[in-house]
């Protein structure tokens, strides 16, 4: 499933984002998707910028305040990373159910929904939508969502830039040559236990390199670090 997120970080514009969002979507076979960046201002003030592509007469709803505040997706989004892949069940578990009808109507009848929370006080929340269930085998599921939340991590980068929210360029951080190894063959979507067999080296020394990659980037997870490296351009061969 090549969806080729790094395209996101050429992205300027809303209109350029919104347009390779749209194709990541039709990759993983989801016919509708949206990203928010969402900043608290103080005072229980929220600023948010996004970009969607929903069916126009469901938009006003979909960005509806007080149908974000019912809606059981968004209340666990809003409290962890971890991704959610949602149905109809989710929205009648949570008593939500009329809310759940009145998007299904609009094609948004399943999805995955991927947030990412940094310390401060932005918000990154990413989803795709679609009428049709989503895979029942456990594997293709878990590639989906897992996918989805790689979509995240570049657009913890990729928007700020976009609604020209960040105006200072970011430092390359220094790295040993060891680190960068590491981190090419990550980018590459090798396993730690794999780039031990490549470098011979012990799987606990690459874990070692990547938390010190983690940390030179200022970053929790080694997929923000290759996000932030691609964006800097470290990565190129």
């Amino acid at each position: 499933m090549d969806i080729r997120p790094e395209a996101l970080l050429k992205c300027s514009n809303e209109t350029e984002l919104s347009r390779e969002l749209q194709r990541i979507a039709g990759v993983l076979d989801f016919q509708c998707c949206s990203a928010s960046l969402l900043i608290e201002k103080g005072g229980g003030i929220v600023q948010t910028y996004a970009v969607a592509s929903i069916p126009e007469p469901y938009q006003a709803q979909f960005y509806d305040p007080a149908d974000a505040a019912r809606d059981p997706v968004m209340q666990r989004v809003r409290v962890s990373s971890a991704p959610v892949a949602w149905s109809q069940a989710d929205y009648v578990s949570g008593n939500a159910g009329d809310l759940w009808e009145h998007q299904a109507a609009h094609g948004l009848g399943c999805g995955i929904t991927s947030a990412a929370h940094l310390p401060t006080g932005r918000h990154i929340v990413w989803g795709v939508e679609r009428p049709q269930p989503l895979p029942t085998t456990e594997r293709t599921r878990a590639q989906l969502v897992a996918t989805t939340h790689l979509v995240t991590t570049y657009l913890i980068e990729v928007m700020p830039k976009v609604f020209k929210l960040d105006t200072l360029p970011m430092d390359r951080p220094v790295l040993s040559p060891r680190e960068m190894e590491v981190l090419k063959w990550t980018s590459a979507g090798k396993s730690a236990w794999e780039i031990g067999q490549i470098l011979s080296i012990a799987e606990s020394t690459v874990n070692a390199h990547l938390s010190r990659v983690r940390g030179a980037f200022g970053v929790s997870t080694k997929a923000h670090a290759i996000a932030r490296a691609a964006m800097l351009g470290m990565l190129a061969a």
